[in-house]
Order: C-alpha cells, then structure tokens, then sequence
C-alpha cells in the first residue's frame, strides 16, 4: 500500500541520504554509527557554518527528541532559518488564505470517480469528519486534512512539533524565512485538477495503515533510524508522486540552497530547522550545498 499521502499532510516528511554525490561525507549515516537523535548536518567553509536540523511538523508528545548536540548548536549559533516567518503558524491570516485557496464552489464529490469519491465518504465516516465540510474542499485540501485529522484523533499534536518547541529556545536570536504561509499553500493550489487528485487518491490508499506508519516514522526521526525513513517515505514519494515531490521538494531544495549559499559568503554560524525531508535524500540541500563546494558532515555521528 502506498505511503505518500504523508507526503500531503503539514507534519512531514522524512528521509535518508542513498546515492549520493561522492563530495558528500556521509559515510557516517549509518545507523551503528549515529546517536539516537534526529539526524543534523554541518555545511562549511573557511570562516562559516550552517547547521541543518530536519524537523518532525507534529510529534506525540511523549516522543523525547531533545539532545545536547542540538543545544550546543543552538548555543554556538548567532542567526537562525525557518521555514516560515515566526508566528505564521497562529496567524489569523493563515487561515483565511487557506479558505481563499483551498475552497472550491464546485462540490470536490462531482470531481471524483465512483470509487474515489465511496472511499473519501468511508474515512470520513470513521474519522467523524463532515463530509459536506470535504465537499466544499478542493482535492488538495481534503489531501491534507485527512492525514491531520487521522494524526490528532491518535495523539500527535502541532503544539508539540519540533518547530514549536524550538521556537522559545531560540528567540534571542535573529530570524530570517524561507517561505510565506501563502507560498507554502499555493505549493498545492497551484498543482492542477489532475495532480490533485492523485494525490487525494494516494492520501486515501494510505489510511489504513497511516497512524501505524506515523508513530514508526516519528520514532525513527527522533532516534537517527534512517532506513526505515528511506524505505517507507522518500523512495516511495518519489516513485508514486513525482510531480508532488518535485514541487514540495527538489524545487524548493535547490532555491534554499541557493539562499544559503549567499549566507555562506559572509562568516559566522547559522541554525537551520526546516522538514527533515529537506534535509536528507539524493535531492536535498545538504547533497546541493555539496555540489557547490560546501563541507558536508554529518554532525551527529557517534565520536
């Protein structure tokens, strides 16, 4: 069964590092030699350094992923990037621009086939979820509501994100974002008809095994278990969402490294905490920050 309807929801997406460029270190991305923490990356020069740390978007809260590699690179760090401007997330706005671009006049249920449309009533039925409420959604939408819906009805909590629980650590810090909330939204609603509803079909396949997968990949982001991440989720999106993971992924990759590479040319130290999934894989800022010349290491090797 397919796993890329976690590719759709806000709390993705995770993944290891396989083929990648030999000008990237990662000989120590292997399990018997990481420490059981999310895994972090060090990109260099002479007189610079970013720091990559892949988050988890929601997390049960029992989950422990804290550690002191992450805070002594917190410490050392004088600025820090997100994805988003600080409190996006909780902005009113937020939620009138998805209203503005994730509803549709059109009923979604006169856009799908037969079958697609007695799934998306069947998960509804066992989620509680109003179907008239998915019905003025587009395909993209309902997508992501889904999985969230699915997520928080088994425990896992946006306020216990590894973004939220950073945010008070590092607020004395300057700030600088990748992205806009509306950026981040249009990823989706500029996605055609068609793309959409692939990709509410996929969501849909996935729910059956989805809060299983969830608290495995959770589990395995928080203790470096990267062959599980690989397997179940970066090889998997790409093979049965190319068109999703090109857009959420390698185009938004290659302009963040770009962005960083700016950085790269003043000194000093950088904390970066954006989507694990950004993070690790053949096409990932580390491996392009690599193919720019950058040192690239894993930072939470074992000594």
């Amino acid at each position: 069964m397919t796993r890329s309807f976690l590719l759709t929801s806000a709390a993705l997406i995770l993944a290891a590092c396989s083929g990648s460029p030999a000008t990237v270190d990662l000989a120590d991305l292997d399990e018997t030699t990481l420490k059981s923490e999310p895994v972090m990356f060090s990109v260099t020069d002479a007189d610079s350094e970013i720091i990559l740390f892949g988050t988890f978007h929601i997390l049960p809260k029992d989950v422990e992923w804290k550690s002191q590699t992450l805070a002594d690179a917190i410490a050392r760090s004088e600025e820090v990037w997100f994805e988003l401007p600080a409190g996006a997330q909780t902005d009113p706005a937020l939620q009138q621009l998805t209203m503005q671009y994730g509803m549709s006049q059109e009923p979604l249920s006169t856009k799908l086939d037969a079958d697609t449309l007695a799934k998306l009533e069947a998960e509804a039925g066992k989620l509680g979820f109003p179907m008239e409420m998915l019905d003025s959604m587009q395909p993209w939408l309902a997508s992501v509501t889904l999985p969230i819906v699915q997520m928080m009805g088994a425990g896992f909590d946006p306020a216990a994100g590894a973004e939220m629980m950073l945010e008070p650590r590092v607020a004395d810090k300057p700030r600088k974002a990748f992205e806009t909330a509306e950026q981040q939204l249009r990823f989706f609603a500029d996605m055609d008809q068609a793309a959409q509803i692939d990709m509410l079909k996929l969501t849909l396949d996935g729910m059956e095994d989805g809060t299983e997968l969830m608290t495995r990949m959770a589990q395995s982001w928080a203790t470096g278990g990267v062959d599980m991440l690989e397997d179940e989720v970066v090889n998997e999106a790409k093979l049965t969402a190319p068109v999703m993971y090109e857009a959420l992924f390698t185009a938004r990759n290659s302009v963040w490294a770009d962005r960083l590479d700016q950085e790269m040319q003043g000194s000093g130290v950088d904390f970066v905490a954006v989507g694990a999934g950004h993070l690790l894989g053949p096409d990932s800022v580390p491996v392009m920050m690599a193919a720019k010349g950058y040192d690239v290491r894993v930072l939470t090797a074992k000594d």
